[in-house]
């Protein structure tokens, strides 16, 4: 006997084919809707049960359980058979608010380790790094990075990653920004003015905006490849709400710079003064070119790769990728 396969709420199947259900396609927008608007899964439920929406044949009954399965299939992105019922966007906003529920982080630092955190990856797995203390007899405490998925599943998942010290990752790293600015200096210098454009809120010129757009169009590709990904593995969704919530973040705030810049309309003094202070900054960052600093990574760099030979991938805004390797990775 042929297994019928599960149809989730919003779509049936039609003449062999999955098709959308259009009355119940717009109970899941409106989930949606009401739920970055601020109401609570509970909320939304006790809502649709008090208007007696339909769940099933047999139930108008909704909980927060229901609620949550609703939000969390990427089946509604419009995944493999499937028509899409909502847009990545409004998932984006969905995943967004459901994470910060679970923390809010004010401290500075947490705040840019957080953002490290996004950019590493293992090149063996894909998998995010973490960054962990390591305690041994000689060594009082230091930072370390490993894969997640060495982690939680061991060598059958990710059998040759590495451990990596913050300290080599750090210097790696400044050694490639060092290659970048020495083989393509003007690039180098637009990326750089761009990174402390948005530090000081100077309107530097239009390339800035050209470079900000570039890079929230690599932001939403990523959104979009994590949830492919989470499709294609069959994994759940909330493994990547960290994830989802730090790439929303950084969209926000590059969104905002671009308004920013467009709407700037600053004196000559003050536009003199701000030209004045970002001279002064990339000054610095010239007579400092050998020190790590976050900011780089916060704007300059979309991904780090590293692989178990030690050898890293540090790939930058716009595409722009240099090699570079561990010192002495553990």
């Amino acid at each position: 006997m042929k297994k019928i396969r599960y149809i989730p709420y919003g779509y049936a199947i039609k003449n062999g084919k999955i098709v959308i259900v259009n009355d119940e396609a717009e109970i899941i927008k409106k989930i949606f809707e009401l739920y970055i608007n601020g109401a609570s899964l509970k909320d939304i439920a006790n809502k649709l049960t008090s208007q007696n929406v339909q769940y099933t044949e047999k139930t108008t009954k909704w909980d927060k359980a229901r609620i949550s399965r609703i939000m969390e299939n990427t089946k509604y992105l419009g995944m493999g058979e499937y028509a899409p019922i909502i847009g990545a966007d409004i998932y984006r906003k969905a995943i967004e608010r459901k994470s910060s529920k679970q923390r809010n982080v004010t401290s500075e630092l947490y705040q840019s380790v957080k953002h490290i955190t996004h950019h590493v990856r293992c090149g063996k797995c894909g998998g995010k790094m973490m960054r962990k203390v390591f305690v041994n007899n000689t060594i009082k405490e230091c930072w370390i990075w490993r894969c997640t998925n060495r982690l939680d599943n061991g060598k059958t998942y990710c059998k040759h990653s590495i451990t990596v010290s913050e300290k080599e990752l750090h210097q790696a790293i400044v050694r490639a920004v060092n290659k970048f600015n020495k083989e393509d200096e003007a690039t180098y210098m637009s990326l750089m003015k761009a990174t402390i454009g948005e530090a000081i809120g100077l309107a530097v010129d239009s390339d800035e905006v050209d470079l900000l757009k570039r890079r929230i169009d690599a932001l939403n590709k990523k959104m979009l490849d994590l949830v492919n990904e989470s499709v294609r593995n069959g994994g759940d969704i909330e493994t990547h709400e960290e994830e989802f919530k730090e790439l929303s973040a950084e969209i926000d705030q590059l969104k905002k710079r671009i308004q920013a810049l467009e709407e700037s309309e600053s004196s000559d003094i003050d536009r003199e003064r701000r030209l004045s202070q970002l001279q002064n900054i990339i000054e610095y960052r010239k007579q400092h070119c050998d020190e790590y600093d976050d900011s780089i990574v916060r704007q300059m760099i979309e991904c780090i790769k590293i692989y178990s030979n030690g050898e890293l991938q540090i790939i930058f805004g716009g595409g722009h990728s240099y090699n570079t390797s561990l010192c002495a990775p553990i």
